[in-house]
């Protein structure tokens, strides 16, 4: 494993304004000083150091969302696509991101999620794109999987993030009551890029290059926002991985 302390503070502000009934834009700012120490020699890479770094980004994001619920949602549709273009002070970077979902209601109490996400970003003017900056991993988009066990790896076996990522995810909900909504999912993902070892990944995004799991798991709904309990077996797990994991947060997926 990889192990470093990193220390940060920061600041940030963000503005929204609705378009239509469906849609709305938002345009968020960001600055952050990172300070990053207790790299192992052997782990130091040119985005993964010993040292400070300063971002100051813009984000803007564009988002349709024609679900019937936001909270339990059945059926209907949403699309989420947008950008974080640092330079403005510090380090140089751009990462851009598209997320749509979709539900289907086979019947009353049985629902079907589909949901696919794809991000992509890089550095410019001469910067290297820094380890806090990098898709390091999702574990909650590729249940079952720790955010080490996806993307290129240095030398030491350490995760070192890429500079692009692909989900797709497929879950079939039941509506036990109001409150419970237990399911299963099938998921399918990977992160990319550059990296000493490369097993189990690509060096650019890859439809075949994916790595897989299922599971089950449960919403429940509480006055605080669904809370979400699931279960994630690998398929096809690589040597010294564990077989899968428990997850636990608040919110279901997109």
């Amino acid at each position: 494993y990889v192990t470093f302390i990193t220390e940060s503070y920061g600041a940030g502000l963000s503005l929204g304004k609705a378009i239509d009934e469906y849609s709305y834009m938002t345009f968020k700012y960001d600055f952050s000083n990172i300070k990053t120490s207790k790299v192992n020699p052997l782990n130091v890479s040119p985005f993964l150091y010993n040292g400070t770094n300063v971002s100051s980004s813009i984000s803007p994001m564009y988002v349709i969302d024609k679900r019937d619920s936001k909270r339990k949602p059945t059926e209907g549709y949403n699309i989420r696509t947008g950008g974080e273009f640092a330079g403005l002070g510090g380090d140089k970077y751009y990462k851009l991101s598209l997320q749509t979902g979709y539900y289907y209601p086979f019947t009353s109490k049985i629902i079907g999620h589909l949901m696919g996400t794809a991000g992509y970003g890089n550095s410019y003017g001469g910067d290297v794109l820094k380890s806090y900056a990098r898709y390091i991993g999702n574990g909650r988009l590729l249940r079952g999987y720790r955010y080490d066990d996806l993307g290129p790896k240095d030398s030491a076996g350490g995760v070192v993030g890429g500079n692009s990522e692909l989900y797709f995810n497929f879950e079939v909900h039941y509506v036990y009551n109001d409150m419970l909504r237990p399911y299963i999912f099938y998921d399918r993902g990977n992160v990319y890029g550059s990296g000493f070892n490369l097993r189990g990944t690509n060096k650019t995004m890859s439809l075949t290059e994916m790595r897989q799991s299922y599971g089950i798991g449960l919403l429940v709904d509480t006055p605080i926002g669904p809370v979400n309990v699931n279960y994630g077996i690998k398929i096809s797990p690589l040597p010294g991985e564990r077989g899968g994991q428990f997850n636990f947060g608040l919110g279901g997926l997109f």
